[in-house]
C-alpha cells in the first residue's frame, strides 16, 4: 500500500496482522529496518492483544528466541536483516511455511543505495515461501 505519512498504513498493517490471527489464517511476520523500532512493536503487540490470546514475539540480533516459541507465535515482530538471517537457515524451521501475511513497515528503505538491495532480495526470497 503506498499513501502519505500519518495516513495510517502501519494500522492497516497491524490490523492485517491480527485479523490473522482470529480468522486462524496462519502466521504474520512484522518487518521493521531497525531493532529499536522492532522491539517498539514487539512491545506495543503484547500490550494491546496479549489479553485477547495473540501470541507475539520478538526476533532481532541482540534477543535471541528460540524455534519453539517462534512456531508458536501468532505474529513474529523482526527485522529485515534477521529474517533475512532465518531464511538462509530455514531447513529446520517449520514455522515458516506457515506464515500467511508479511508486513513491511517503513519500505520506503528499499530505495536506499545501502540496505536497498538487501531489502530486494529478502522481498524476493519471502515470496518463494508464499
Amino acid at each position: 500500500m503506498c499513501a502519505p505519512s500519518g495516513s495510517g498504513k502501519t494500522l492497516i498493517g497491524e490490523v492485517c496482522a491480527v485479523n490473522n490471527v482470529f480468522q486462524k489464517f496462519g502466521k504474520s511476520i512484522y518487518l521493521v529496518p531497525y531493532k529499536a523500532l522492532a522491539t517498539e512493536k514487539y512491545v506495543h503487540f503484547k500490550k494491546s492483544y496479549e489479553r485477547f490470546g495473540v501470541k507475539t514475539e520478538l526476533s532481532i540480533g541482540d534477543y535471541n528466541v528460540d524455534d519453539d516459541k517462534l512456531e508458536q507465535a501468532d505474529i513474529v515482530v523482526t527485522t529485515y536483516e534477521k529474517m533475512d538471517s532465518i531464511l538462509r537457515n530455514f531447513y529446520d524451521k517449520e514455522w515458516i511455511f506457515n506464515i500467511s501475511t508479511i508486513i513491511i513497515d517503513e519500505i520506503h528503505i528499499i530505495g536506499e543505495s545501502d540496505r536497498g538491495p538487501r531489502l530486494e532480495s529478502l522481498i524476493v526470497r519471502l515470496n518463494e515461501f508464499l
